[in-house]
């Protein structure tokens, strides 16, 4: 099975460690995938892709959004429209009303 994990930070690797851990191949978008990982151990033992761009066919089985508050809604509606199935967020998922609103949007469409 294929994860996608959005952000590469602290949590962002824990997340794609646990993932291959758990026999996934993990994919990690990031505003940087020039940088290397924080964690030598990620970056030395753990065969994780980094990718700049976000896969716009469907390619993923689930996606585990780790990012900034300020650009999750936004990271979680392209992960909806791209008919990931199984999404997992942390929380909050959304920082205003308005954001909060666009994804229940979404959501309701894709039922």
């Amino acid at each position: 099975m294929k994860a996608l994990v959005i952000g590469s930070g602290s949590i962002g690797e824990r997340h794609a460690t646990n993932l291959n851990t758990l026999g996934f191949s993990v994919e990690v978008l990031s505003r940087f995938p020039e940088k290397k990982f924080r964690s030598d151990y990620l970056e030395e033992n753990i065969h994780v892709n980094k990718i700049a761009k976000y896969k716009t066919q469907k390619s993923y089985d689930l996606a585990v959004l780790a990012t900034p508050s300020s650009i999750r809604s936004q990271a979680i509606t392209n992960t909806m429209v791209n008919k990931v199935d199984y999404i997992y967020v942390e929380v909050p998922a959304a920082i205003s009303t308005n954001s909060l609103e666009c994804l229940k949007k979404i959501a309701d469409e894709k039922e």
